[in-house]
């Protein structure tokens, strides 16, 4: 199935490669170990060739002897193996807290920026205020005009209203 993937890749950055995926494909699949194979040297060839000559030895020499080599390398492999992972984890732990610390610290910081900005623009506001005083003194206040009262209607005989629930005036 990764084989059936990978052509499928290989088809869209050919095909259509003037598309977004079509570029990136190309970049990734193409042109990147392209550009890897265009750096190797005789010596890189020369440790590989070595690699390969020596593992093929050491299938060789499994054949005949490798369950024994295996079985007495197990035993330390399995602990090596073991305390690789449990120092992984510890570290993955450590890297998680210490980004989640520095996410709180960088919203705190932010929120403290925050609150010192509009304590120094009140602050701002505040001497603005101040100082308008002490050059022009108070403002000057309105005067507030009371309406006066109109003259009693014509025709009212200056009677006393009746209480609400009255049915006539006397």
């Amino acid at each position: 199935m990764p084989i059936i993937w990978l052509c499928a890749a290989l088809g869209v950055a050919v095909l259509f490669p003037e598309t977004p995926v079509g570029k990136l494909l190309r970049r990734l699949l193409i042109e990147l170990p392209a550009h890897k194979l265009d750096r190797i040297t005789p010596t890189h060839l020369a440790v590989g060739f070595v690699t390969v000559i020596v593992v093929a030895g050491v299938i060789t020499y499994a054949k005949t002897e490798g369950m024994f080599v295996v079985a007495q390398g197990l035993p330390e492999g399995f602990v090596w193996f073991t305390m690789f992972d449990v120092a992984t984890y510890i570290d993955v732990i450590a890297l998680i807290a210490l980004v989640a610390a520095t996410v709180r610290f960088r919203a705190a910081y932010d929120a403290l920026r925050s609150s010192a900005g509009r304590a120094r623009q009140w602050a701002l506001r505040s001497i603005e205020a101040f100082r308008a005083r002490q050059t022009h003194g108070a403002r000057a206040r309105s005067l507030r005009r009371r309406p006066k009262k109109s003259p009693p209607a014509k025709g009212d005989g200056g009677y006393w209203p009746a209480p609400i629930f009255s049915l006539s005036r006397a």
